[in-house]
């Protein structure tokens, strides 16, 4: 409330990755009643992502929030619910799975590696426009701003503290 209460604080701002409107209410619920009520730590805003519908991928999540590029099996006859078209013996667990598409009729795809595009796109374009839209209140120097995330979004937080350390100054996993 005090956001709206006093329109000259300025505040530290978090980038919060890999979480979406469906979980940012009810985590700025949790914040707002366990951290600001009782002054364990300074107010601060949080910017969330979520949405990586990503053009032409299965998966978005795994293409924008991997640093580096990885290697994903396609069965040239198949897929997972007919083990391949019978390629891959029946009762092989996962790390089997792969081993035998790498062996057989699988076909290695480049996936992911889209991460240093990805923190480029927030800093460089979104961070700009939000800092517009609450009339330059974000307080954005390196000791002020801070990445965070779950799950793929916590290793490109950790991955960022690690190779822009003139720009993020704290980090969360």
């Amino acid at each position: 409330p005090i956001f709206y209460e006093n329109t000259y604080k300025t505040y530290p701002t978090l980038f919060l990755i890999d979480v979406g409107l469906f979980v940012i209410e009810p985590l700025r619920a949790m914040m707002d009643n366990i951290v600001v009520d009782k002054a364990i730590a300074e107010e601060a805003i949080v910017i969330g992502s979520g949405d990586y519908d990503v053009t032409g991928t299965s998966d978005g999540r795994g293409t924008l929030l991997t640093p580096t590029p990885g290697i994903n099996w396609v069965c040239a006859k198949g897929d997972y619910s007919d083990q391949c078209g019978g390629c891959i013996p029946q009762g092989v667990d996962q790390r089997g799975y792969i081993e035998a598409m790498r062996d057989g009729c699988g076909i290695a795809t480049v996936t992911g590696g889209h991460g240093e595009e990805y923190l480029n796109h927030f800093y460089k374009e979104v961070l700009p426009v939000i800092q517009s839209a609450v009339n330059n209140r974000m307080i954005t120097d390196r000791e002020h701003l801070g990445i965070s995330g779950c799950s793929l979004g916590g290793l490109l937080a950790c991955h960022a503290l690690y190779t822009r350390q003139q720009t993020y100054g704290f980090v969360s996993h």
